[in-house]
């Protein structure tokens, strides 16, 4: 009786037990199915999120690596363009090559008349004929700082029969005032060519003008009334007609117009020796300064009074009263620029007059 109840409710247990592990109920089923598919949505979401991010990540190098490559390229363009500042700079302040430096002066002219006229000629042609005087005057282009006047029929002459000249005839700026209605008349800038001297005195030019000219103030202008403009107080200004070398010391110098060539700064051209011109140094303190040599920077040239056998020497500016010692004739040290030797090299006489 007490076995066969255990064993019935073995039994029972067992089927209960059995239905719990072995057989699988319905709705427990169908929810571990719809778990599954959950985990497995989710397998898929993942994997699809996963292959956005990458995609994404792929287009951020991408761009990255070209924004690289653009900056890369902007800072060789920066560092060729400062490496071609430097060197326009370090053009702009260094000092220029002696070696680059010109060795030659241009002579500018300017000529002043008390009148002029403008003359159409039948064959077409312009002149301007100016009583311009005696003078011409004459100054240098930069760095050279000469300046002097030169009789106006030489500087005609040059005109004439220098080959320059006549190969590359210079500019000239023609200003005036009007006979008639005392107004200004230019300035109007030509071409000078044909320079001839006229038996009056006057000085005659054949003008034309290239086509900017031309544009800015026309000759034709000047003609709307007749063949002759009369003006007074003419000016022609005339570029630079003429290079001359500048010179170093001991080179050969002077000549007419500086042919030969003009010393540099500091030096003069000393016309005493017994063959060419040659370039010397500015004599300095108690230094002779005769024969085309000048005295230095704070010097001037006096005379002596009174005495025989001395030179011209440089001296500072001094009371004209006082007694000083001059350069004994014969004493000079002309290819140094120095004092002469003390004692028998000097003579003591009243001073002069400054002579430059």
């Amino acid at each position: 009786m007490k076995l066969s109840w255990f064993i019935a409710i073995a039994c029972t247990v067992g089927v209960t037990v059995g239905d719990k592990v072995g057989v699988a109920d319905p709705d427990e089923h169908a929810a571990v199915e719809e778990a599954r598919n959950l985990v497995k949505k989710g397998k898929k979401t993942k994997r699809s999120k996963d292959d956005s991010v990458q995609q994404r990540d792929d287009v951020l190098e991408a761009t990255i690596t070209l924004l690289e490559g653009q900056i890369k390229s902007q800072q060789e363009v920066i560092a060729v363009q400062q490496q071609d500042l430097v060197d326009l700079h370090g053009q702009c302040t260094s000092d220029p090559d002696p070696k680059e430096e010109s060795n030659t002066t241009s002579l500018l002219f300017v000529q002043i008349a008390t009148s002029c006229e403008l003359r159409q000629l039948e064959d077409g042609r312009v002149t301007v004929v100016g009583n311009v005087g005696n003078d011409t005057y004459v100054f240098s282009d930069r760095p050279q700082r000469l300046e002097y006047n030169m009789p106006t029929v030489d500087f005609v002459d040059m005109f004439s029969f220098n080959q320059t000249f006549q190969n590359n005839p210079p500019n000239a700026a023609i200003t005036a005032v009007s006979n008639d209605s005392d107004q200004f008349g230019g300035p109007t800038v030509v071409i000078l060519s044909n320079s001839s001297m006229l038996a009056d005195g006057s000085v005659s030019y054949d003008i034309m003008q290239s086509q900017e000219q031309d544009n800015e103030l026309s000759l034709a202008s000047f003609f709307e009334t007749g063949s002759v403009v009369q003006f007074t107080h003419c000016s022609i200004f005339i570029d630079s007609l003429l290079e001359i070398k500048t010179q170093k010391q001991g080179e050969t110098c002077g000549g007419f117009l500086w042919a030969n060539g003009n010393c540099d700064d500091g030096l003069s051209c000393f016309t005493g020796g017994d063959s060419n011109n040659y370039c010397v140094p500015n004599g300095k303190e108690n230094a002779c300064c005769e024969d085309g040599i000048e005295c230095g920077n704070g010097l001037s040239c006096y005379s002596g009074n009174g005495c025989t056998g001395i030179v011209d020497t440089c001296k500072i500016d001094t009371d004209t009263n006082k007694s000083e010692k001059f350069v004994r004739t014969g004493s000079c040290n002309v290819n140094t620029g120095e004092p002469a030797a003390a004692g028998d090299g000097f003579v003591t006489c009243t001073l002069g007059w400054v002579l430059v």
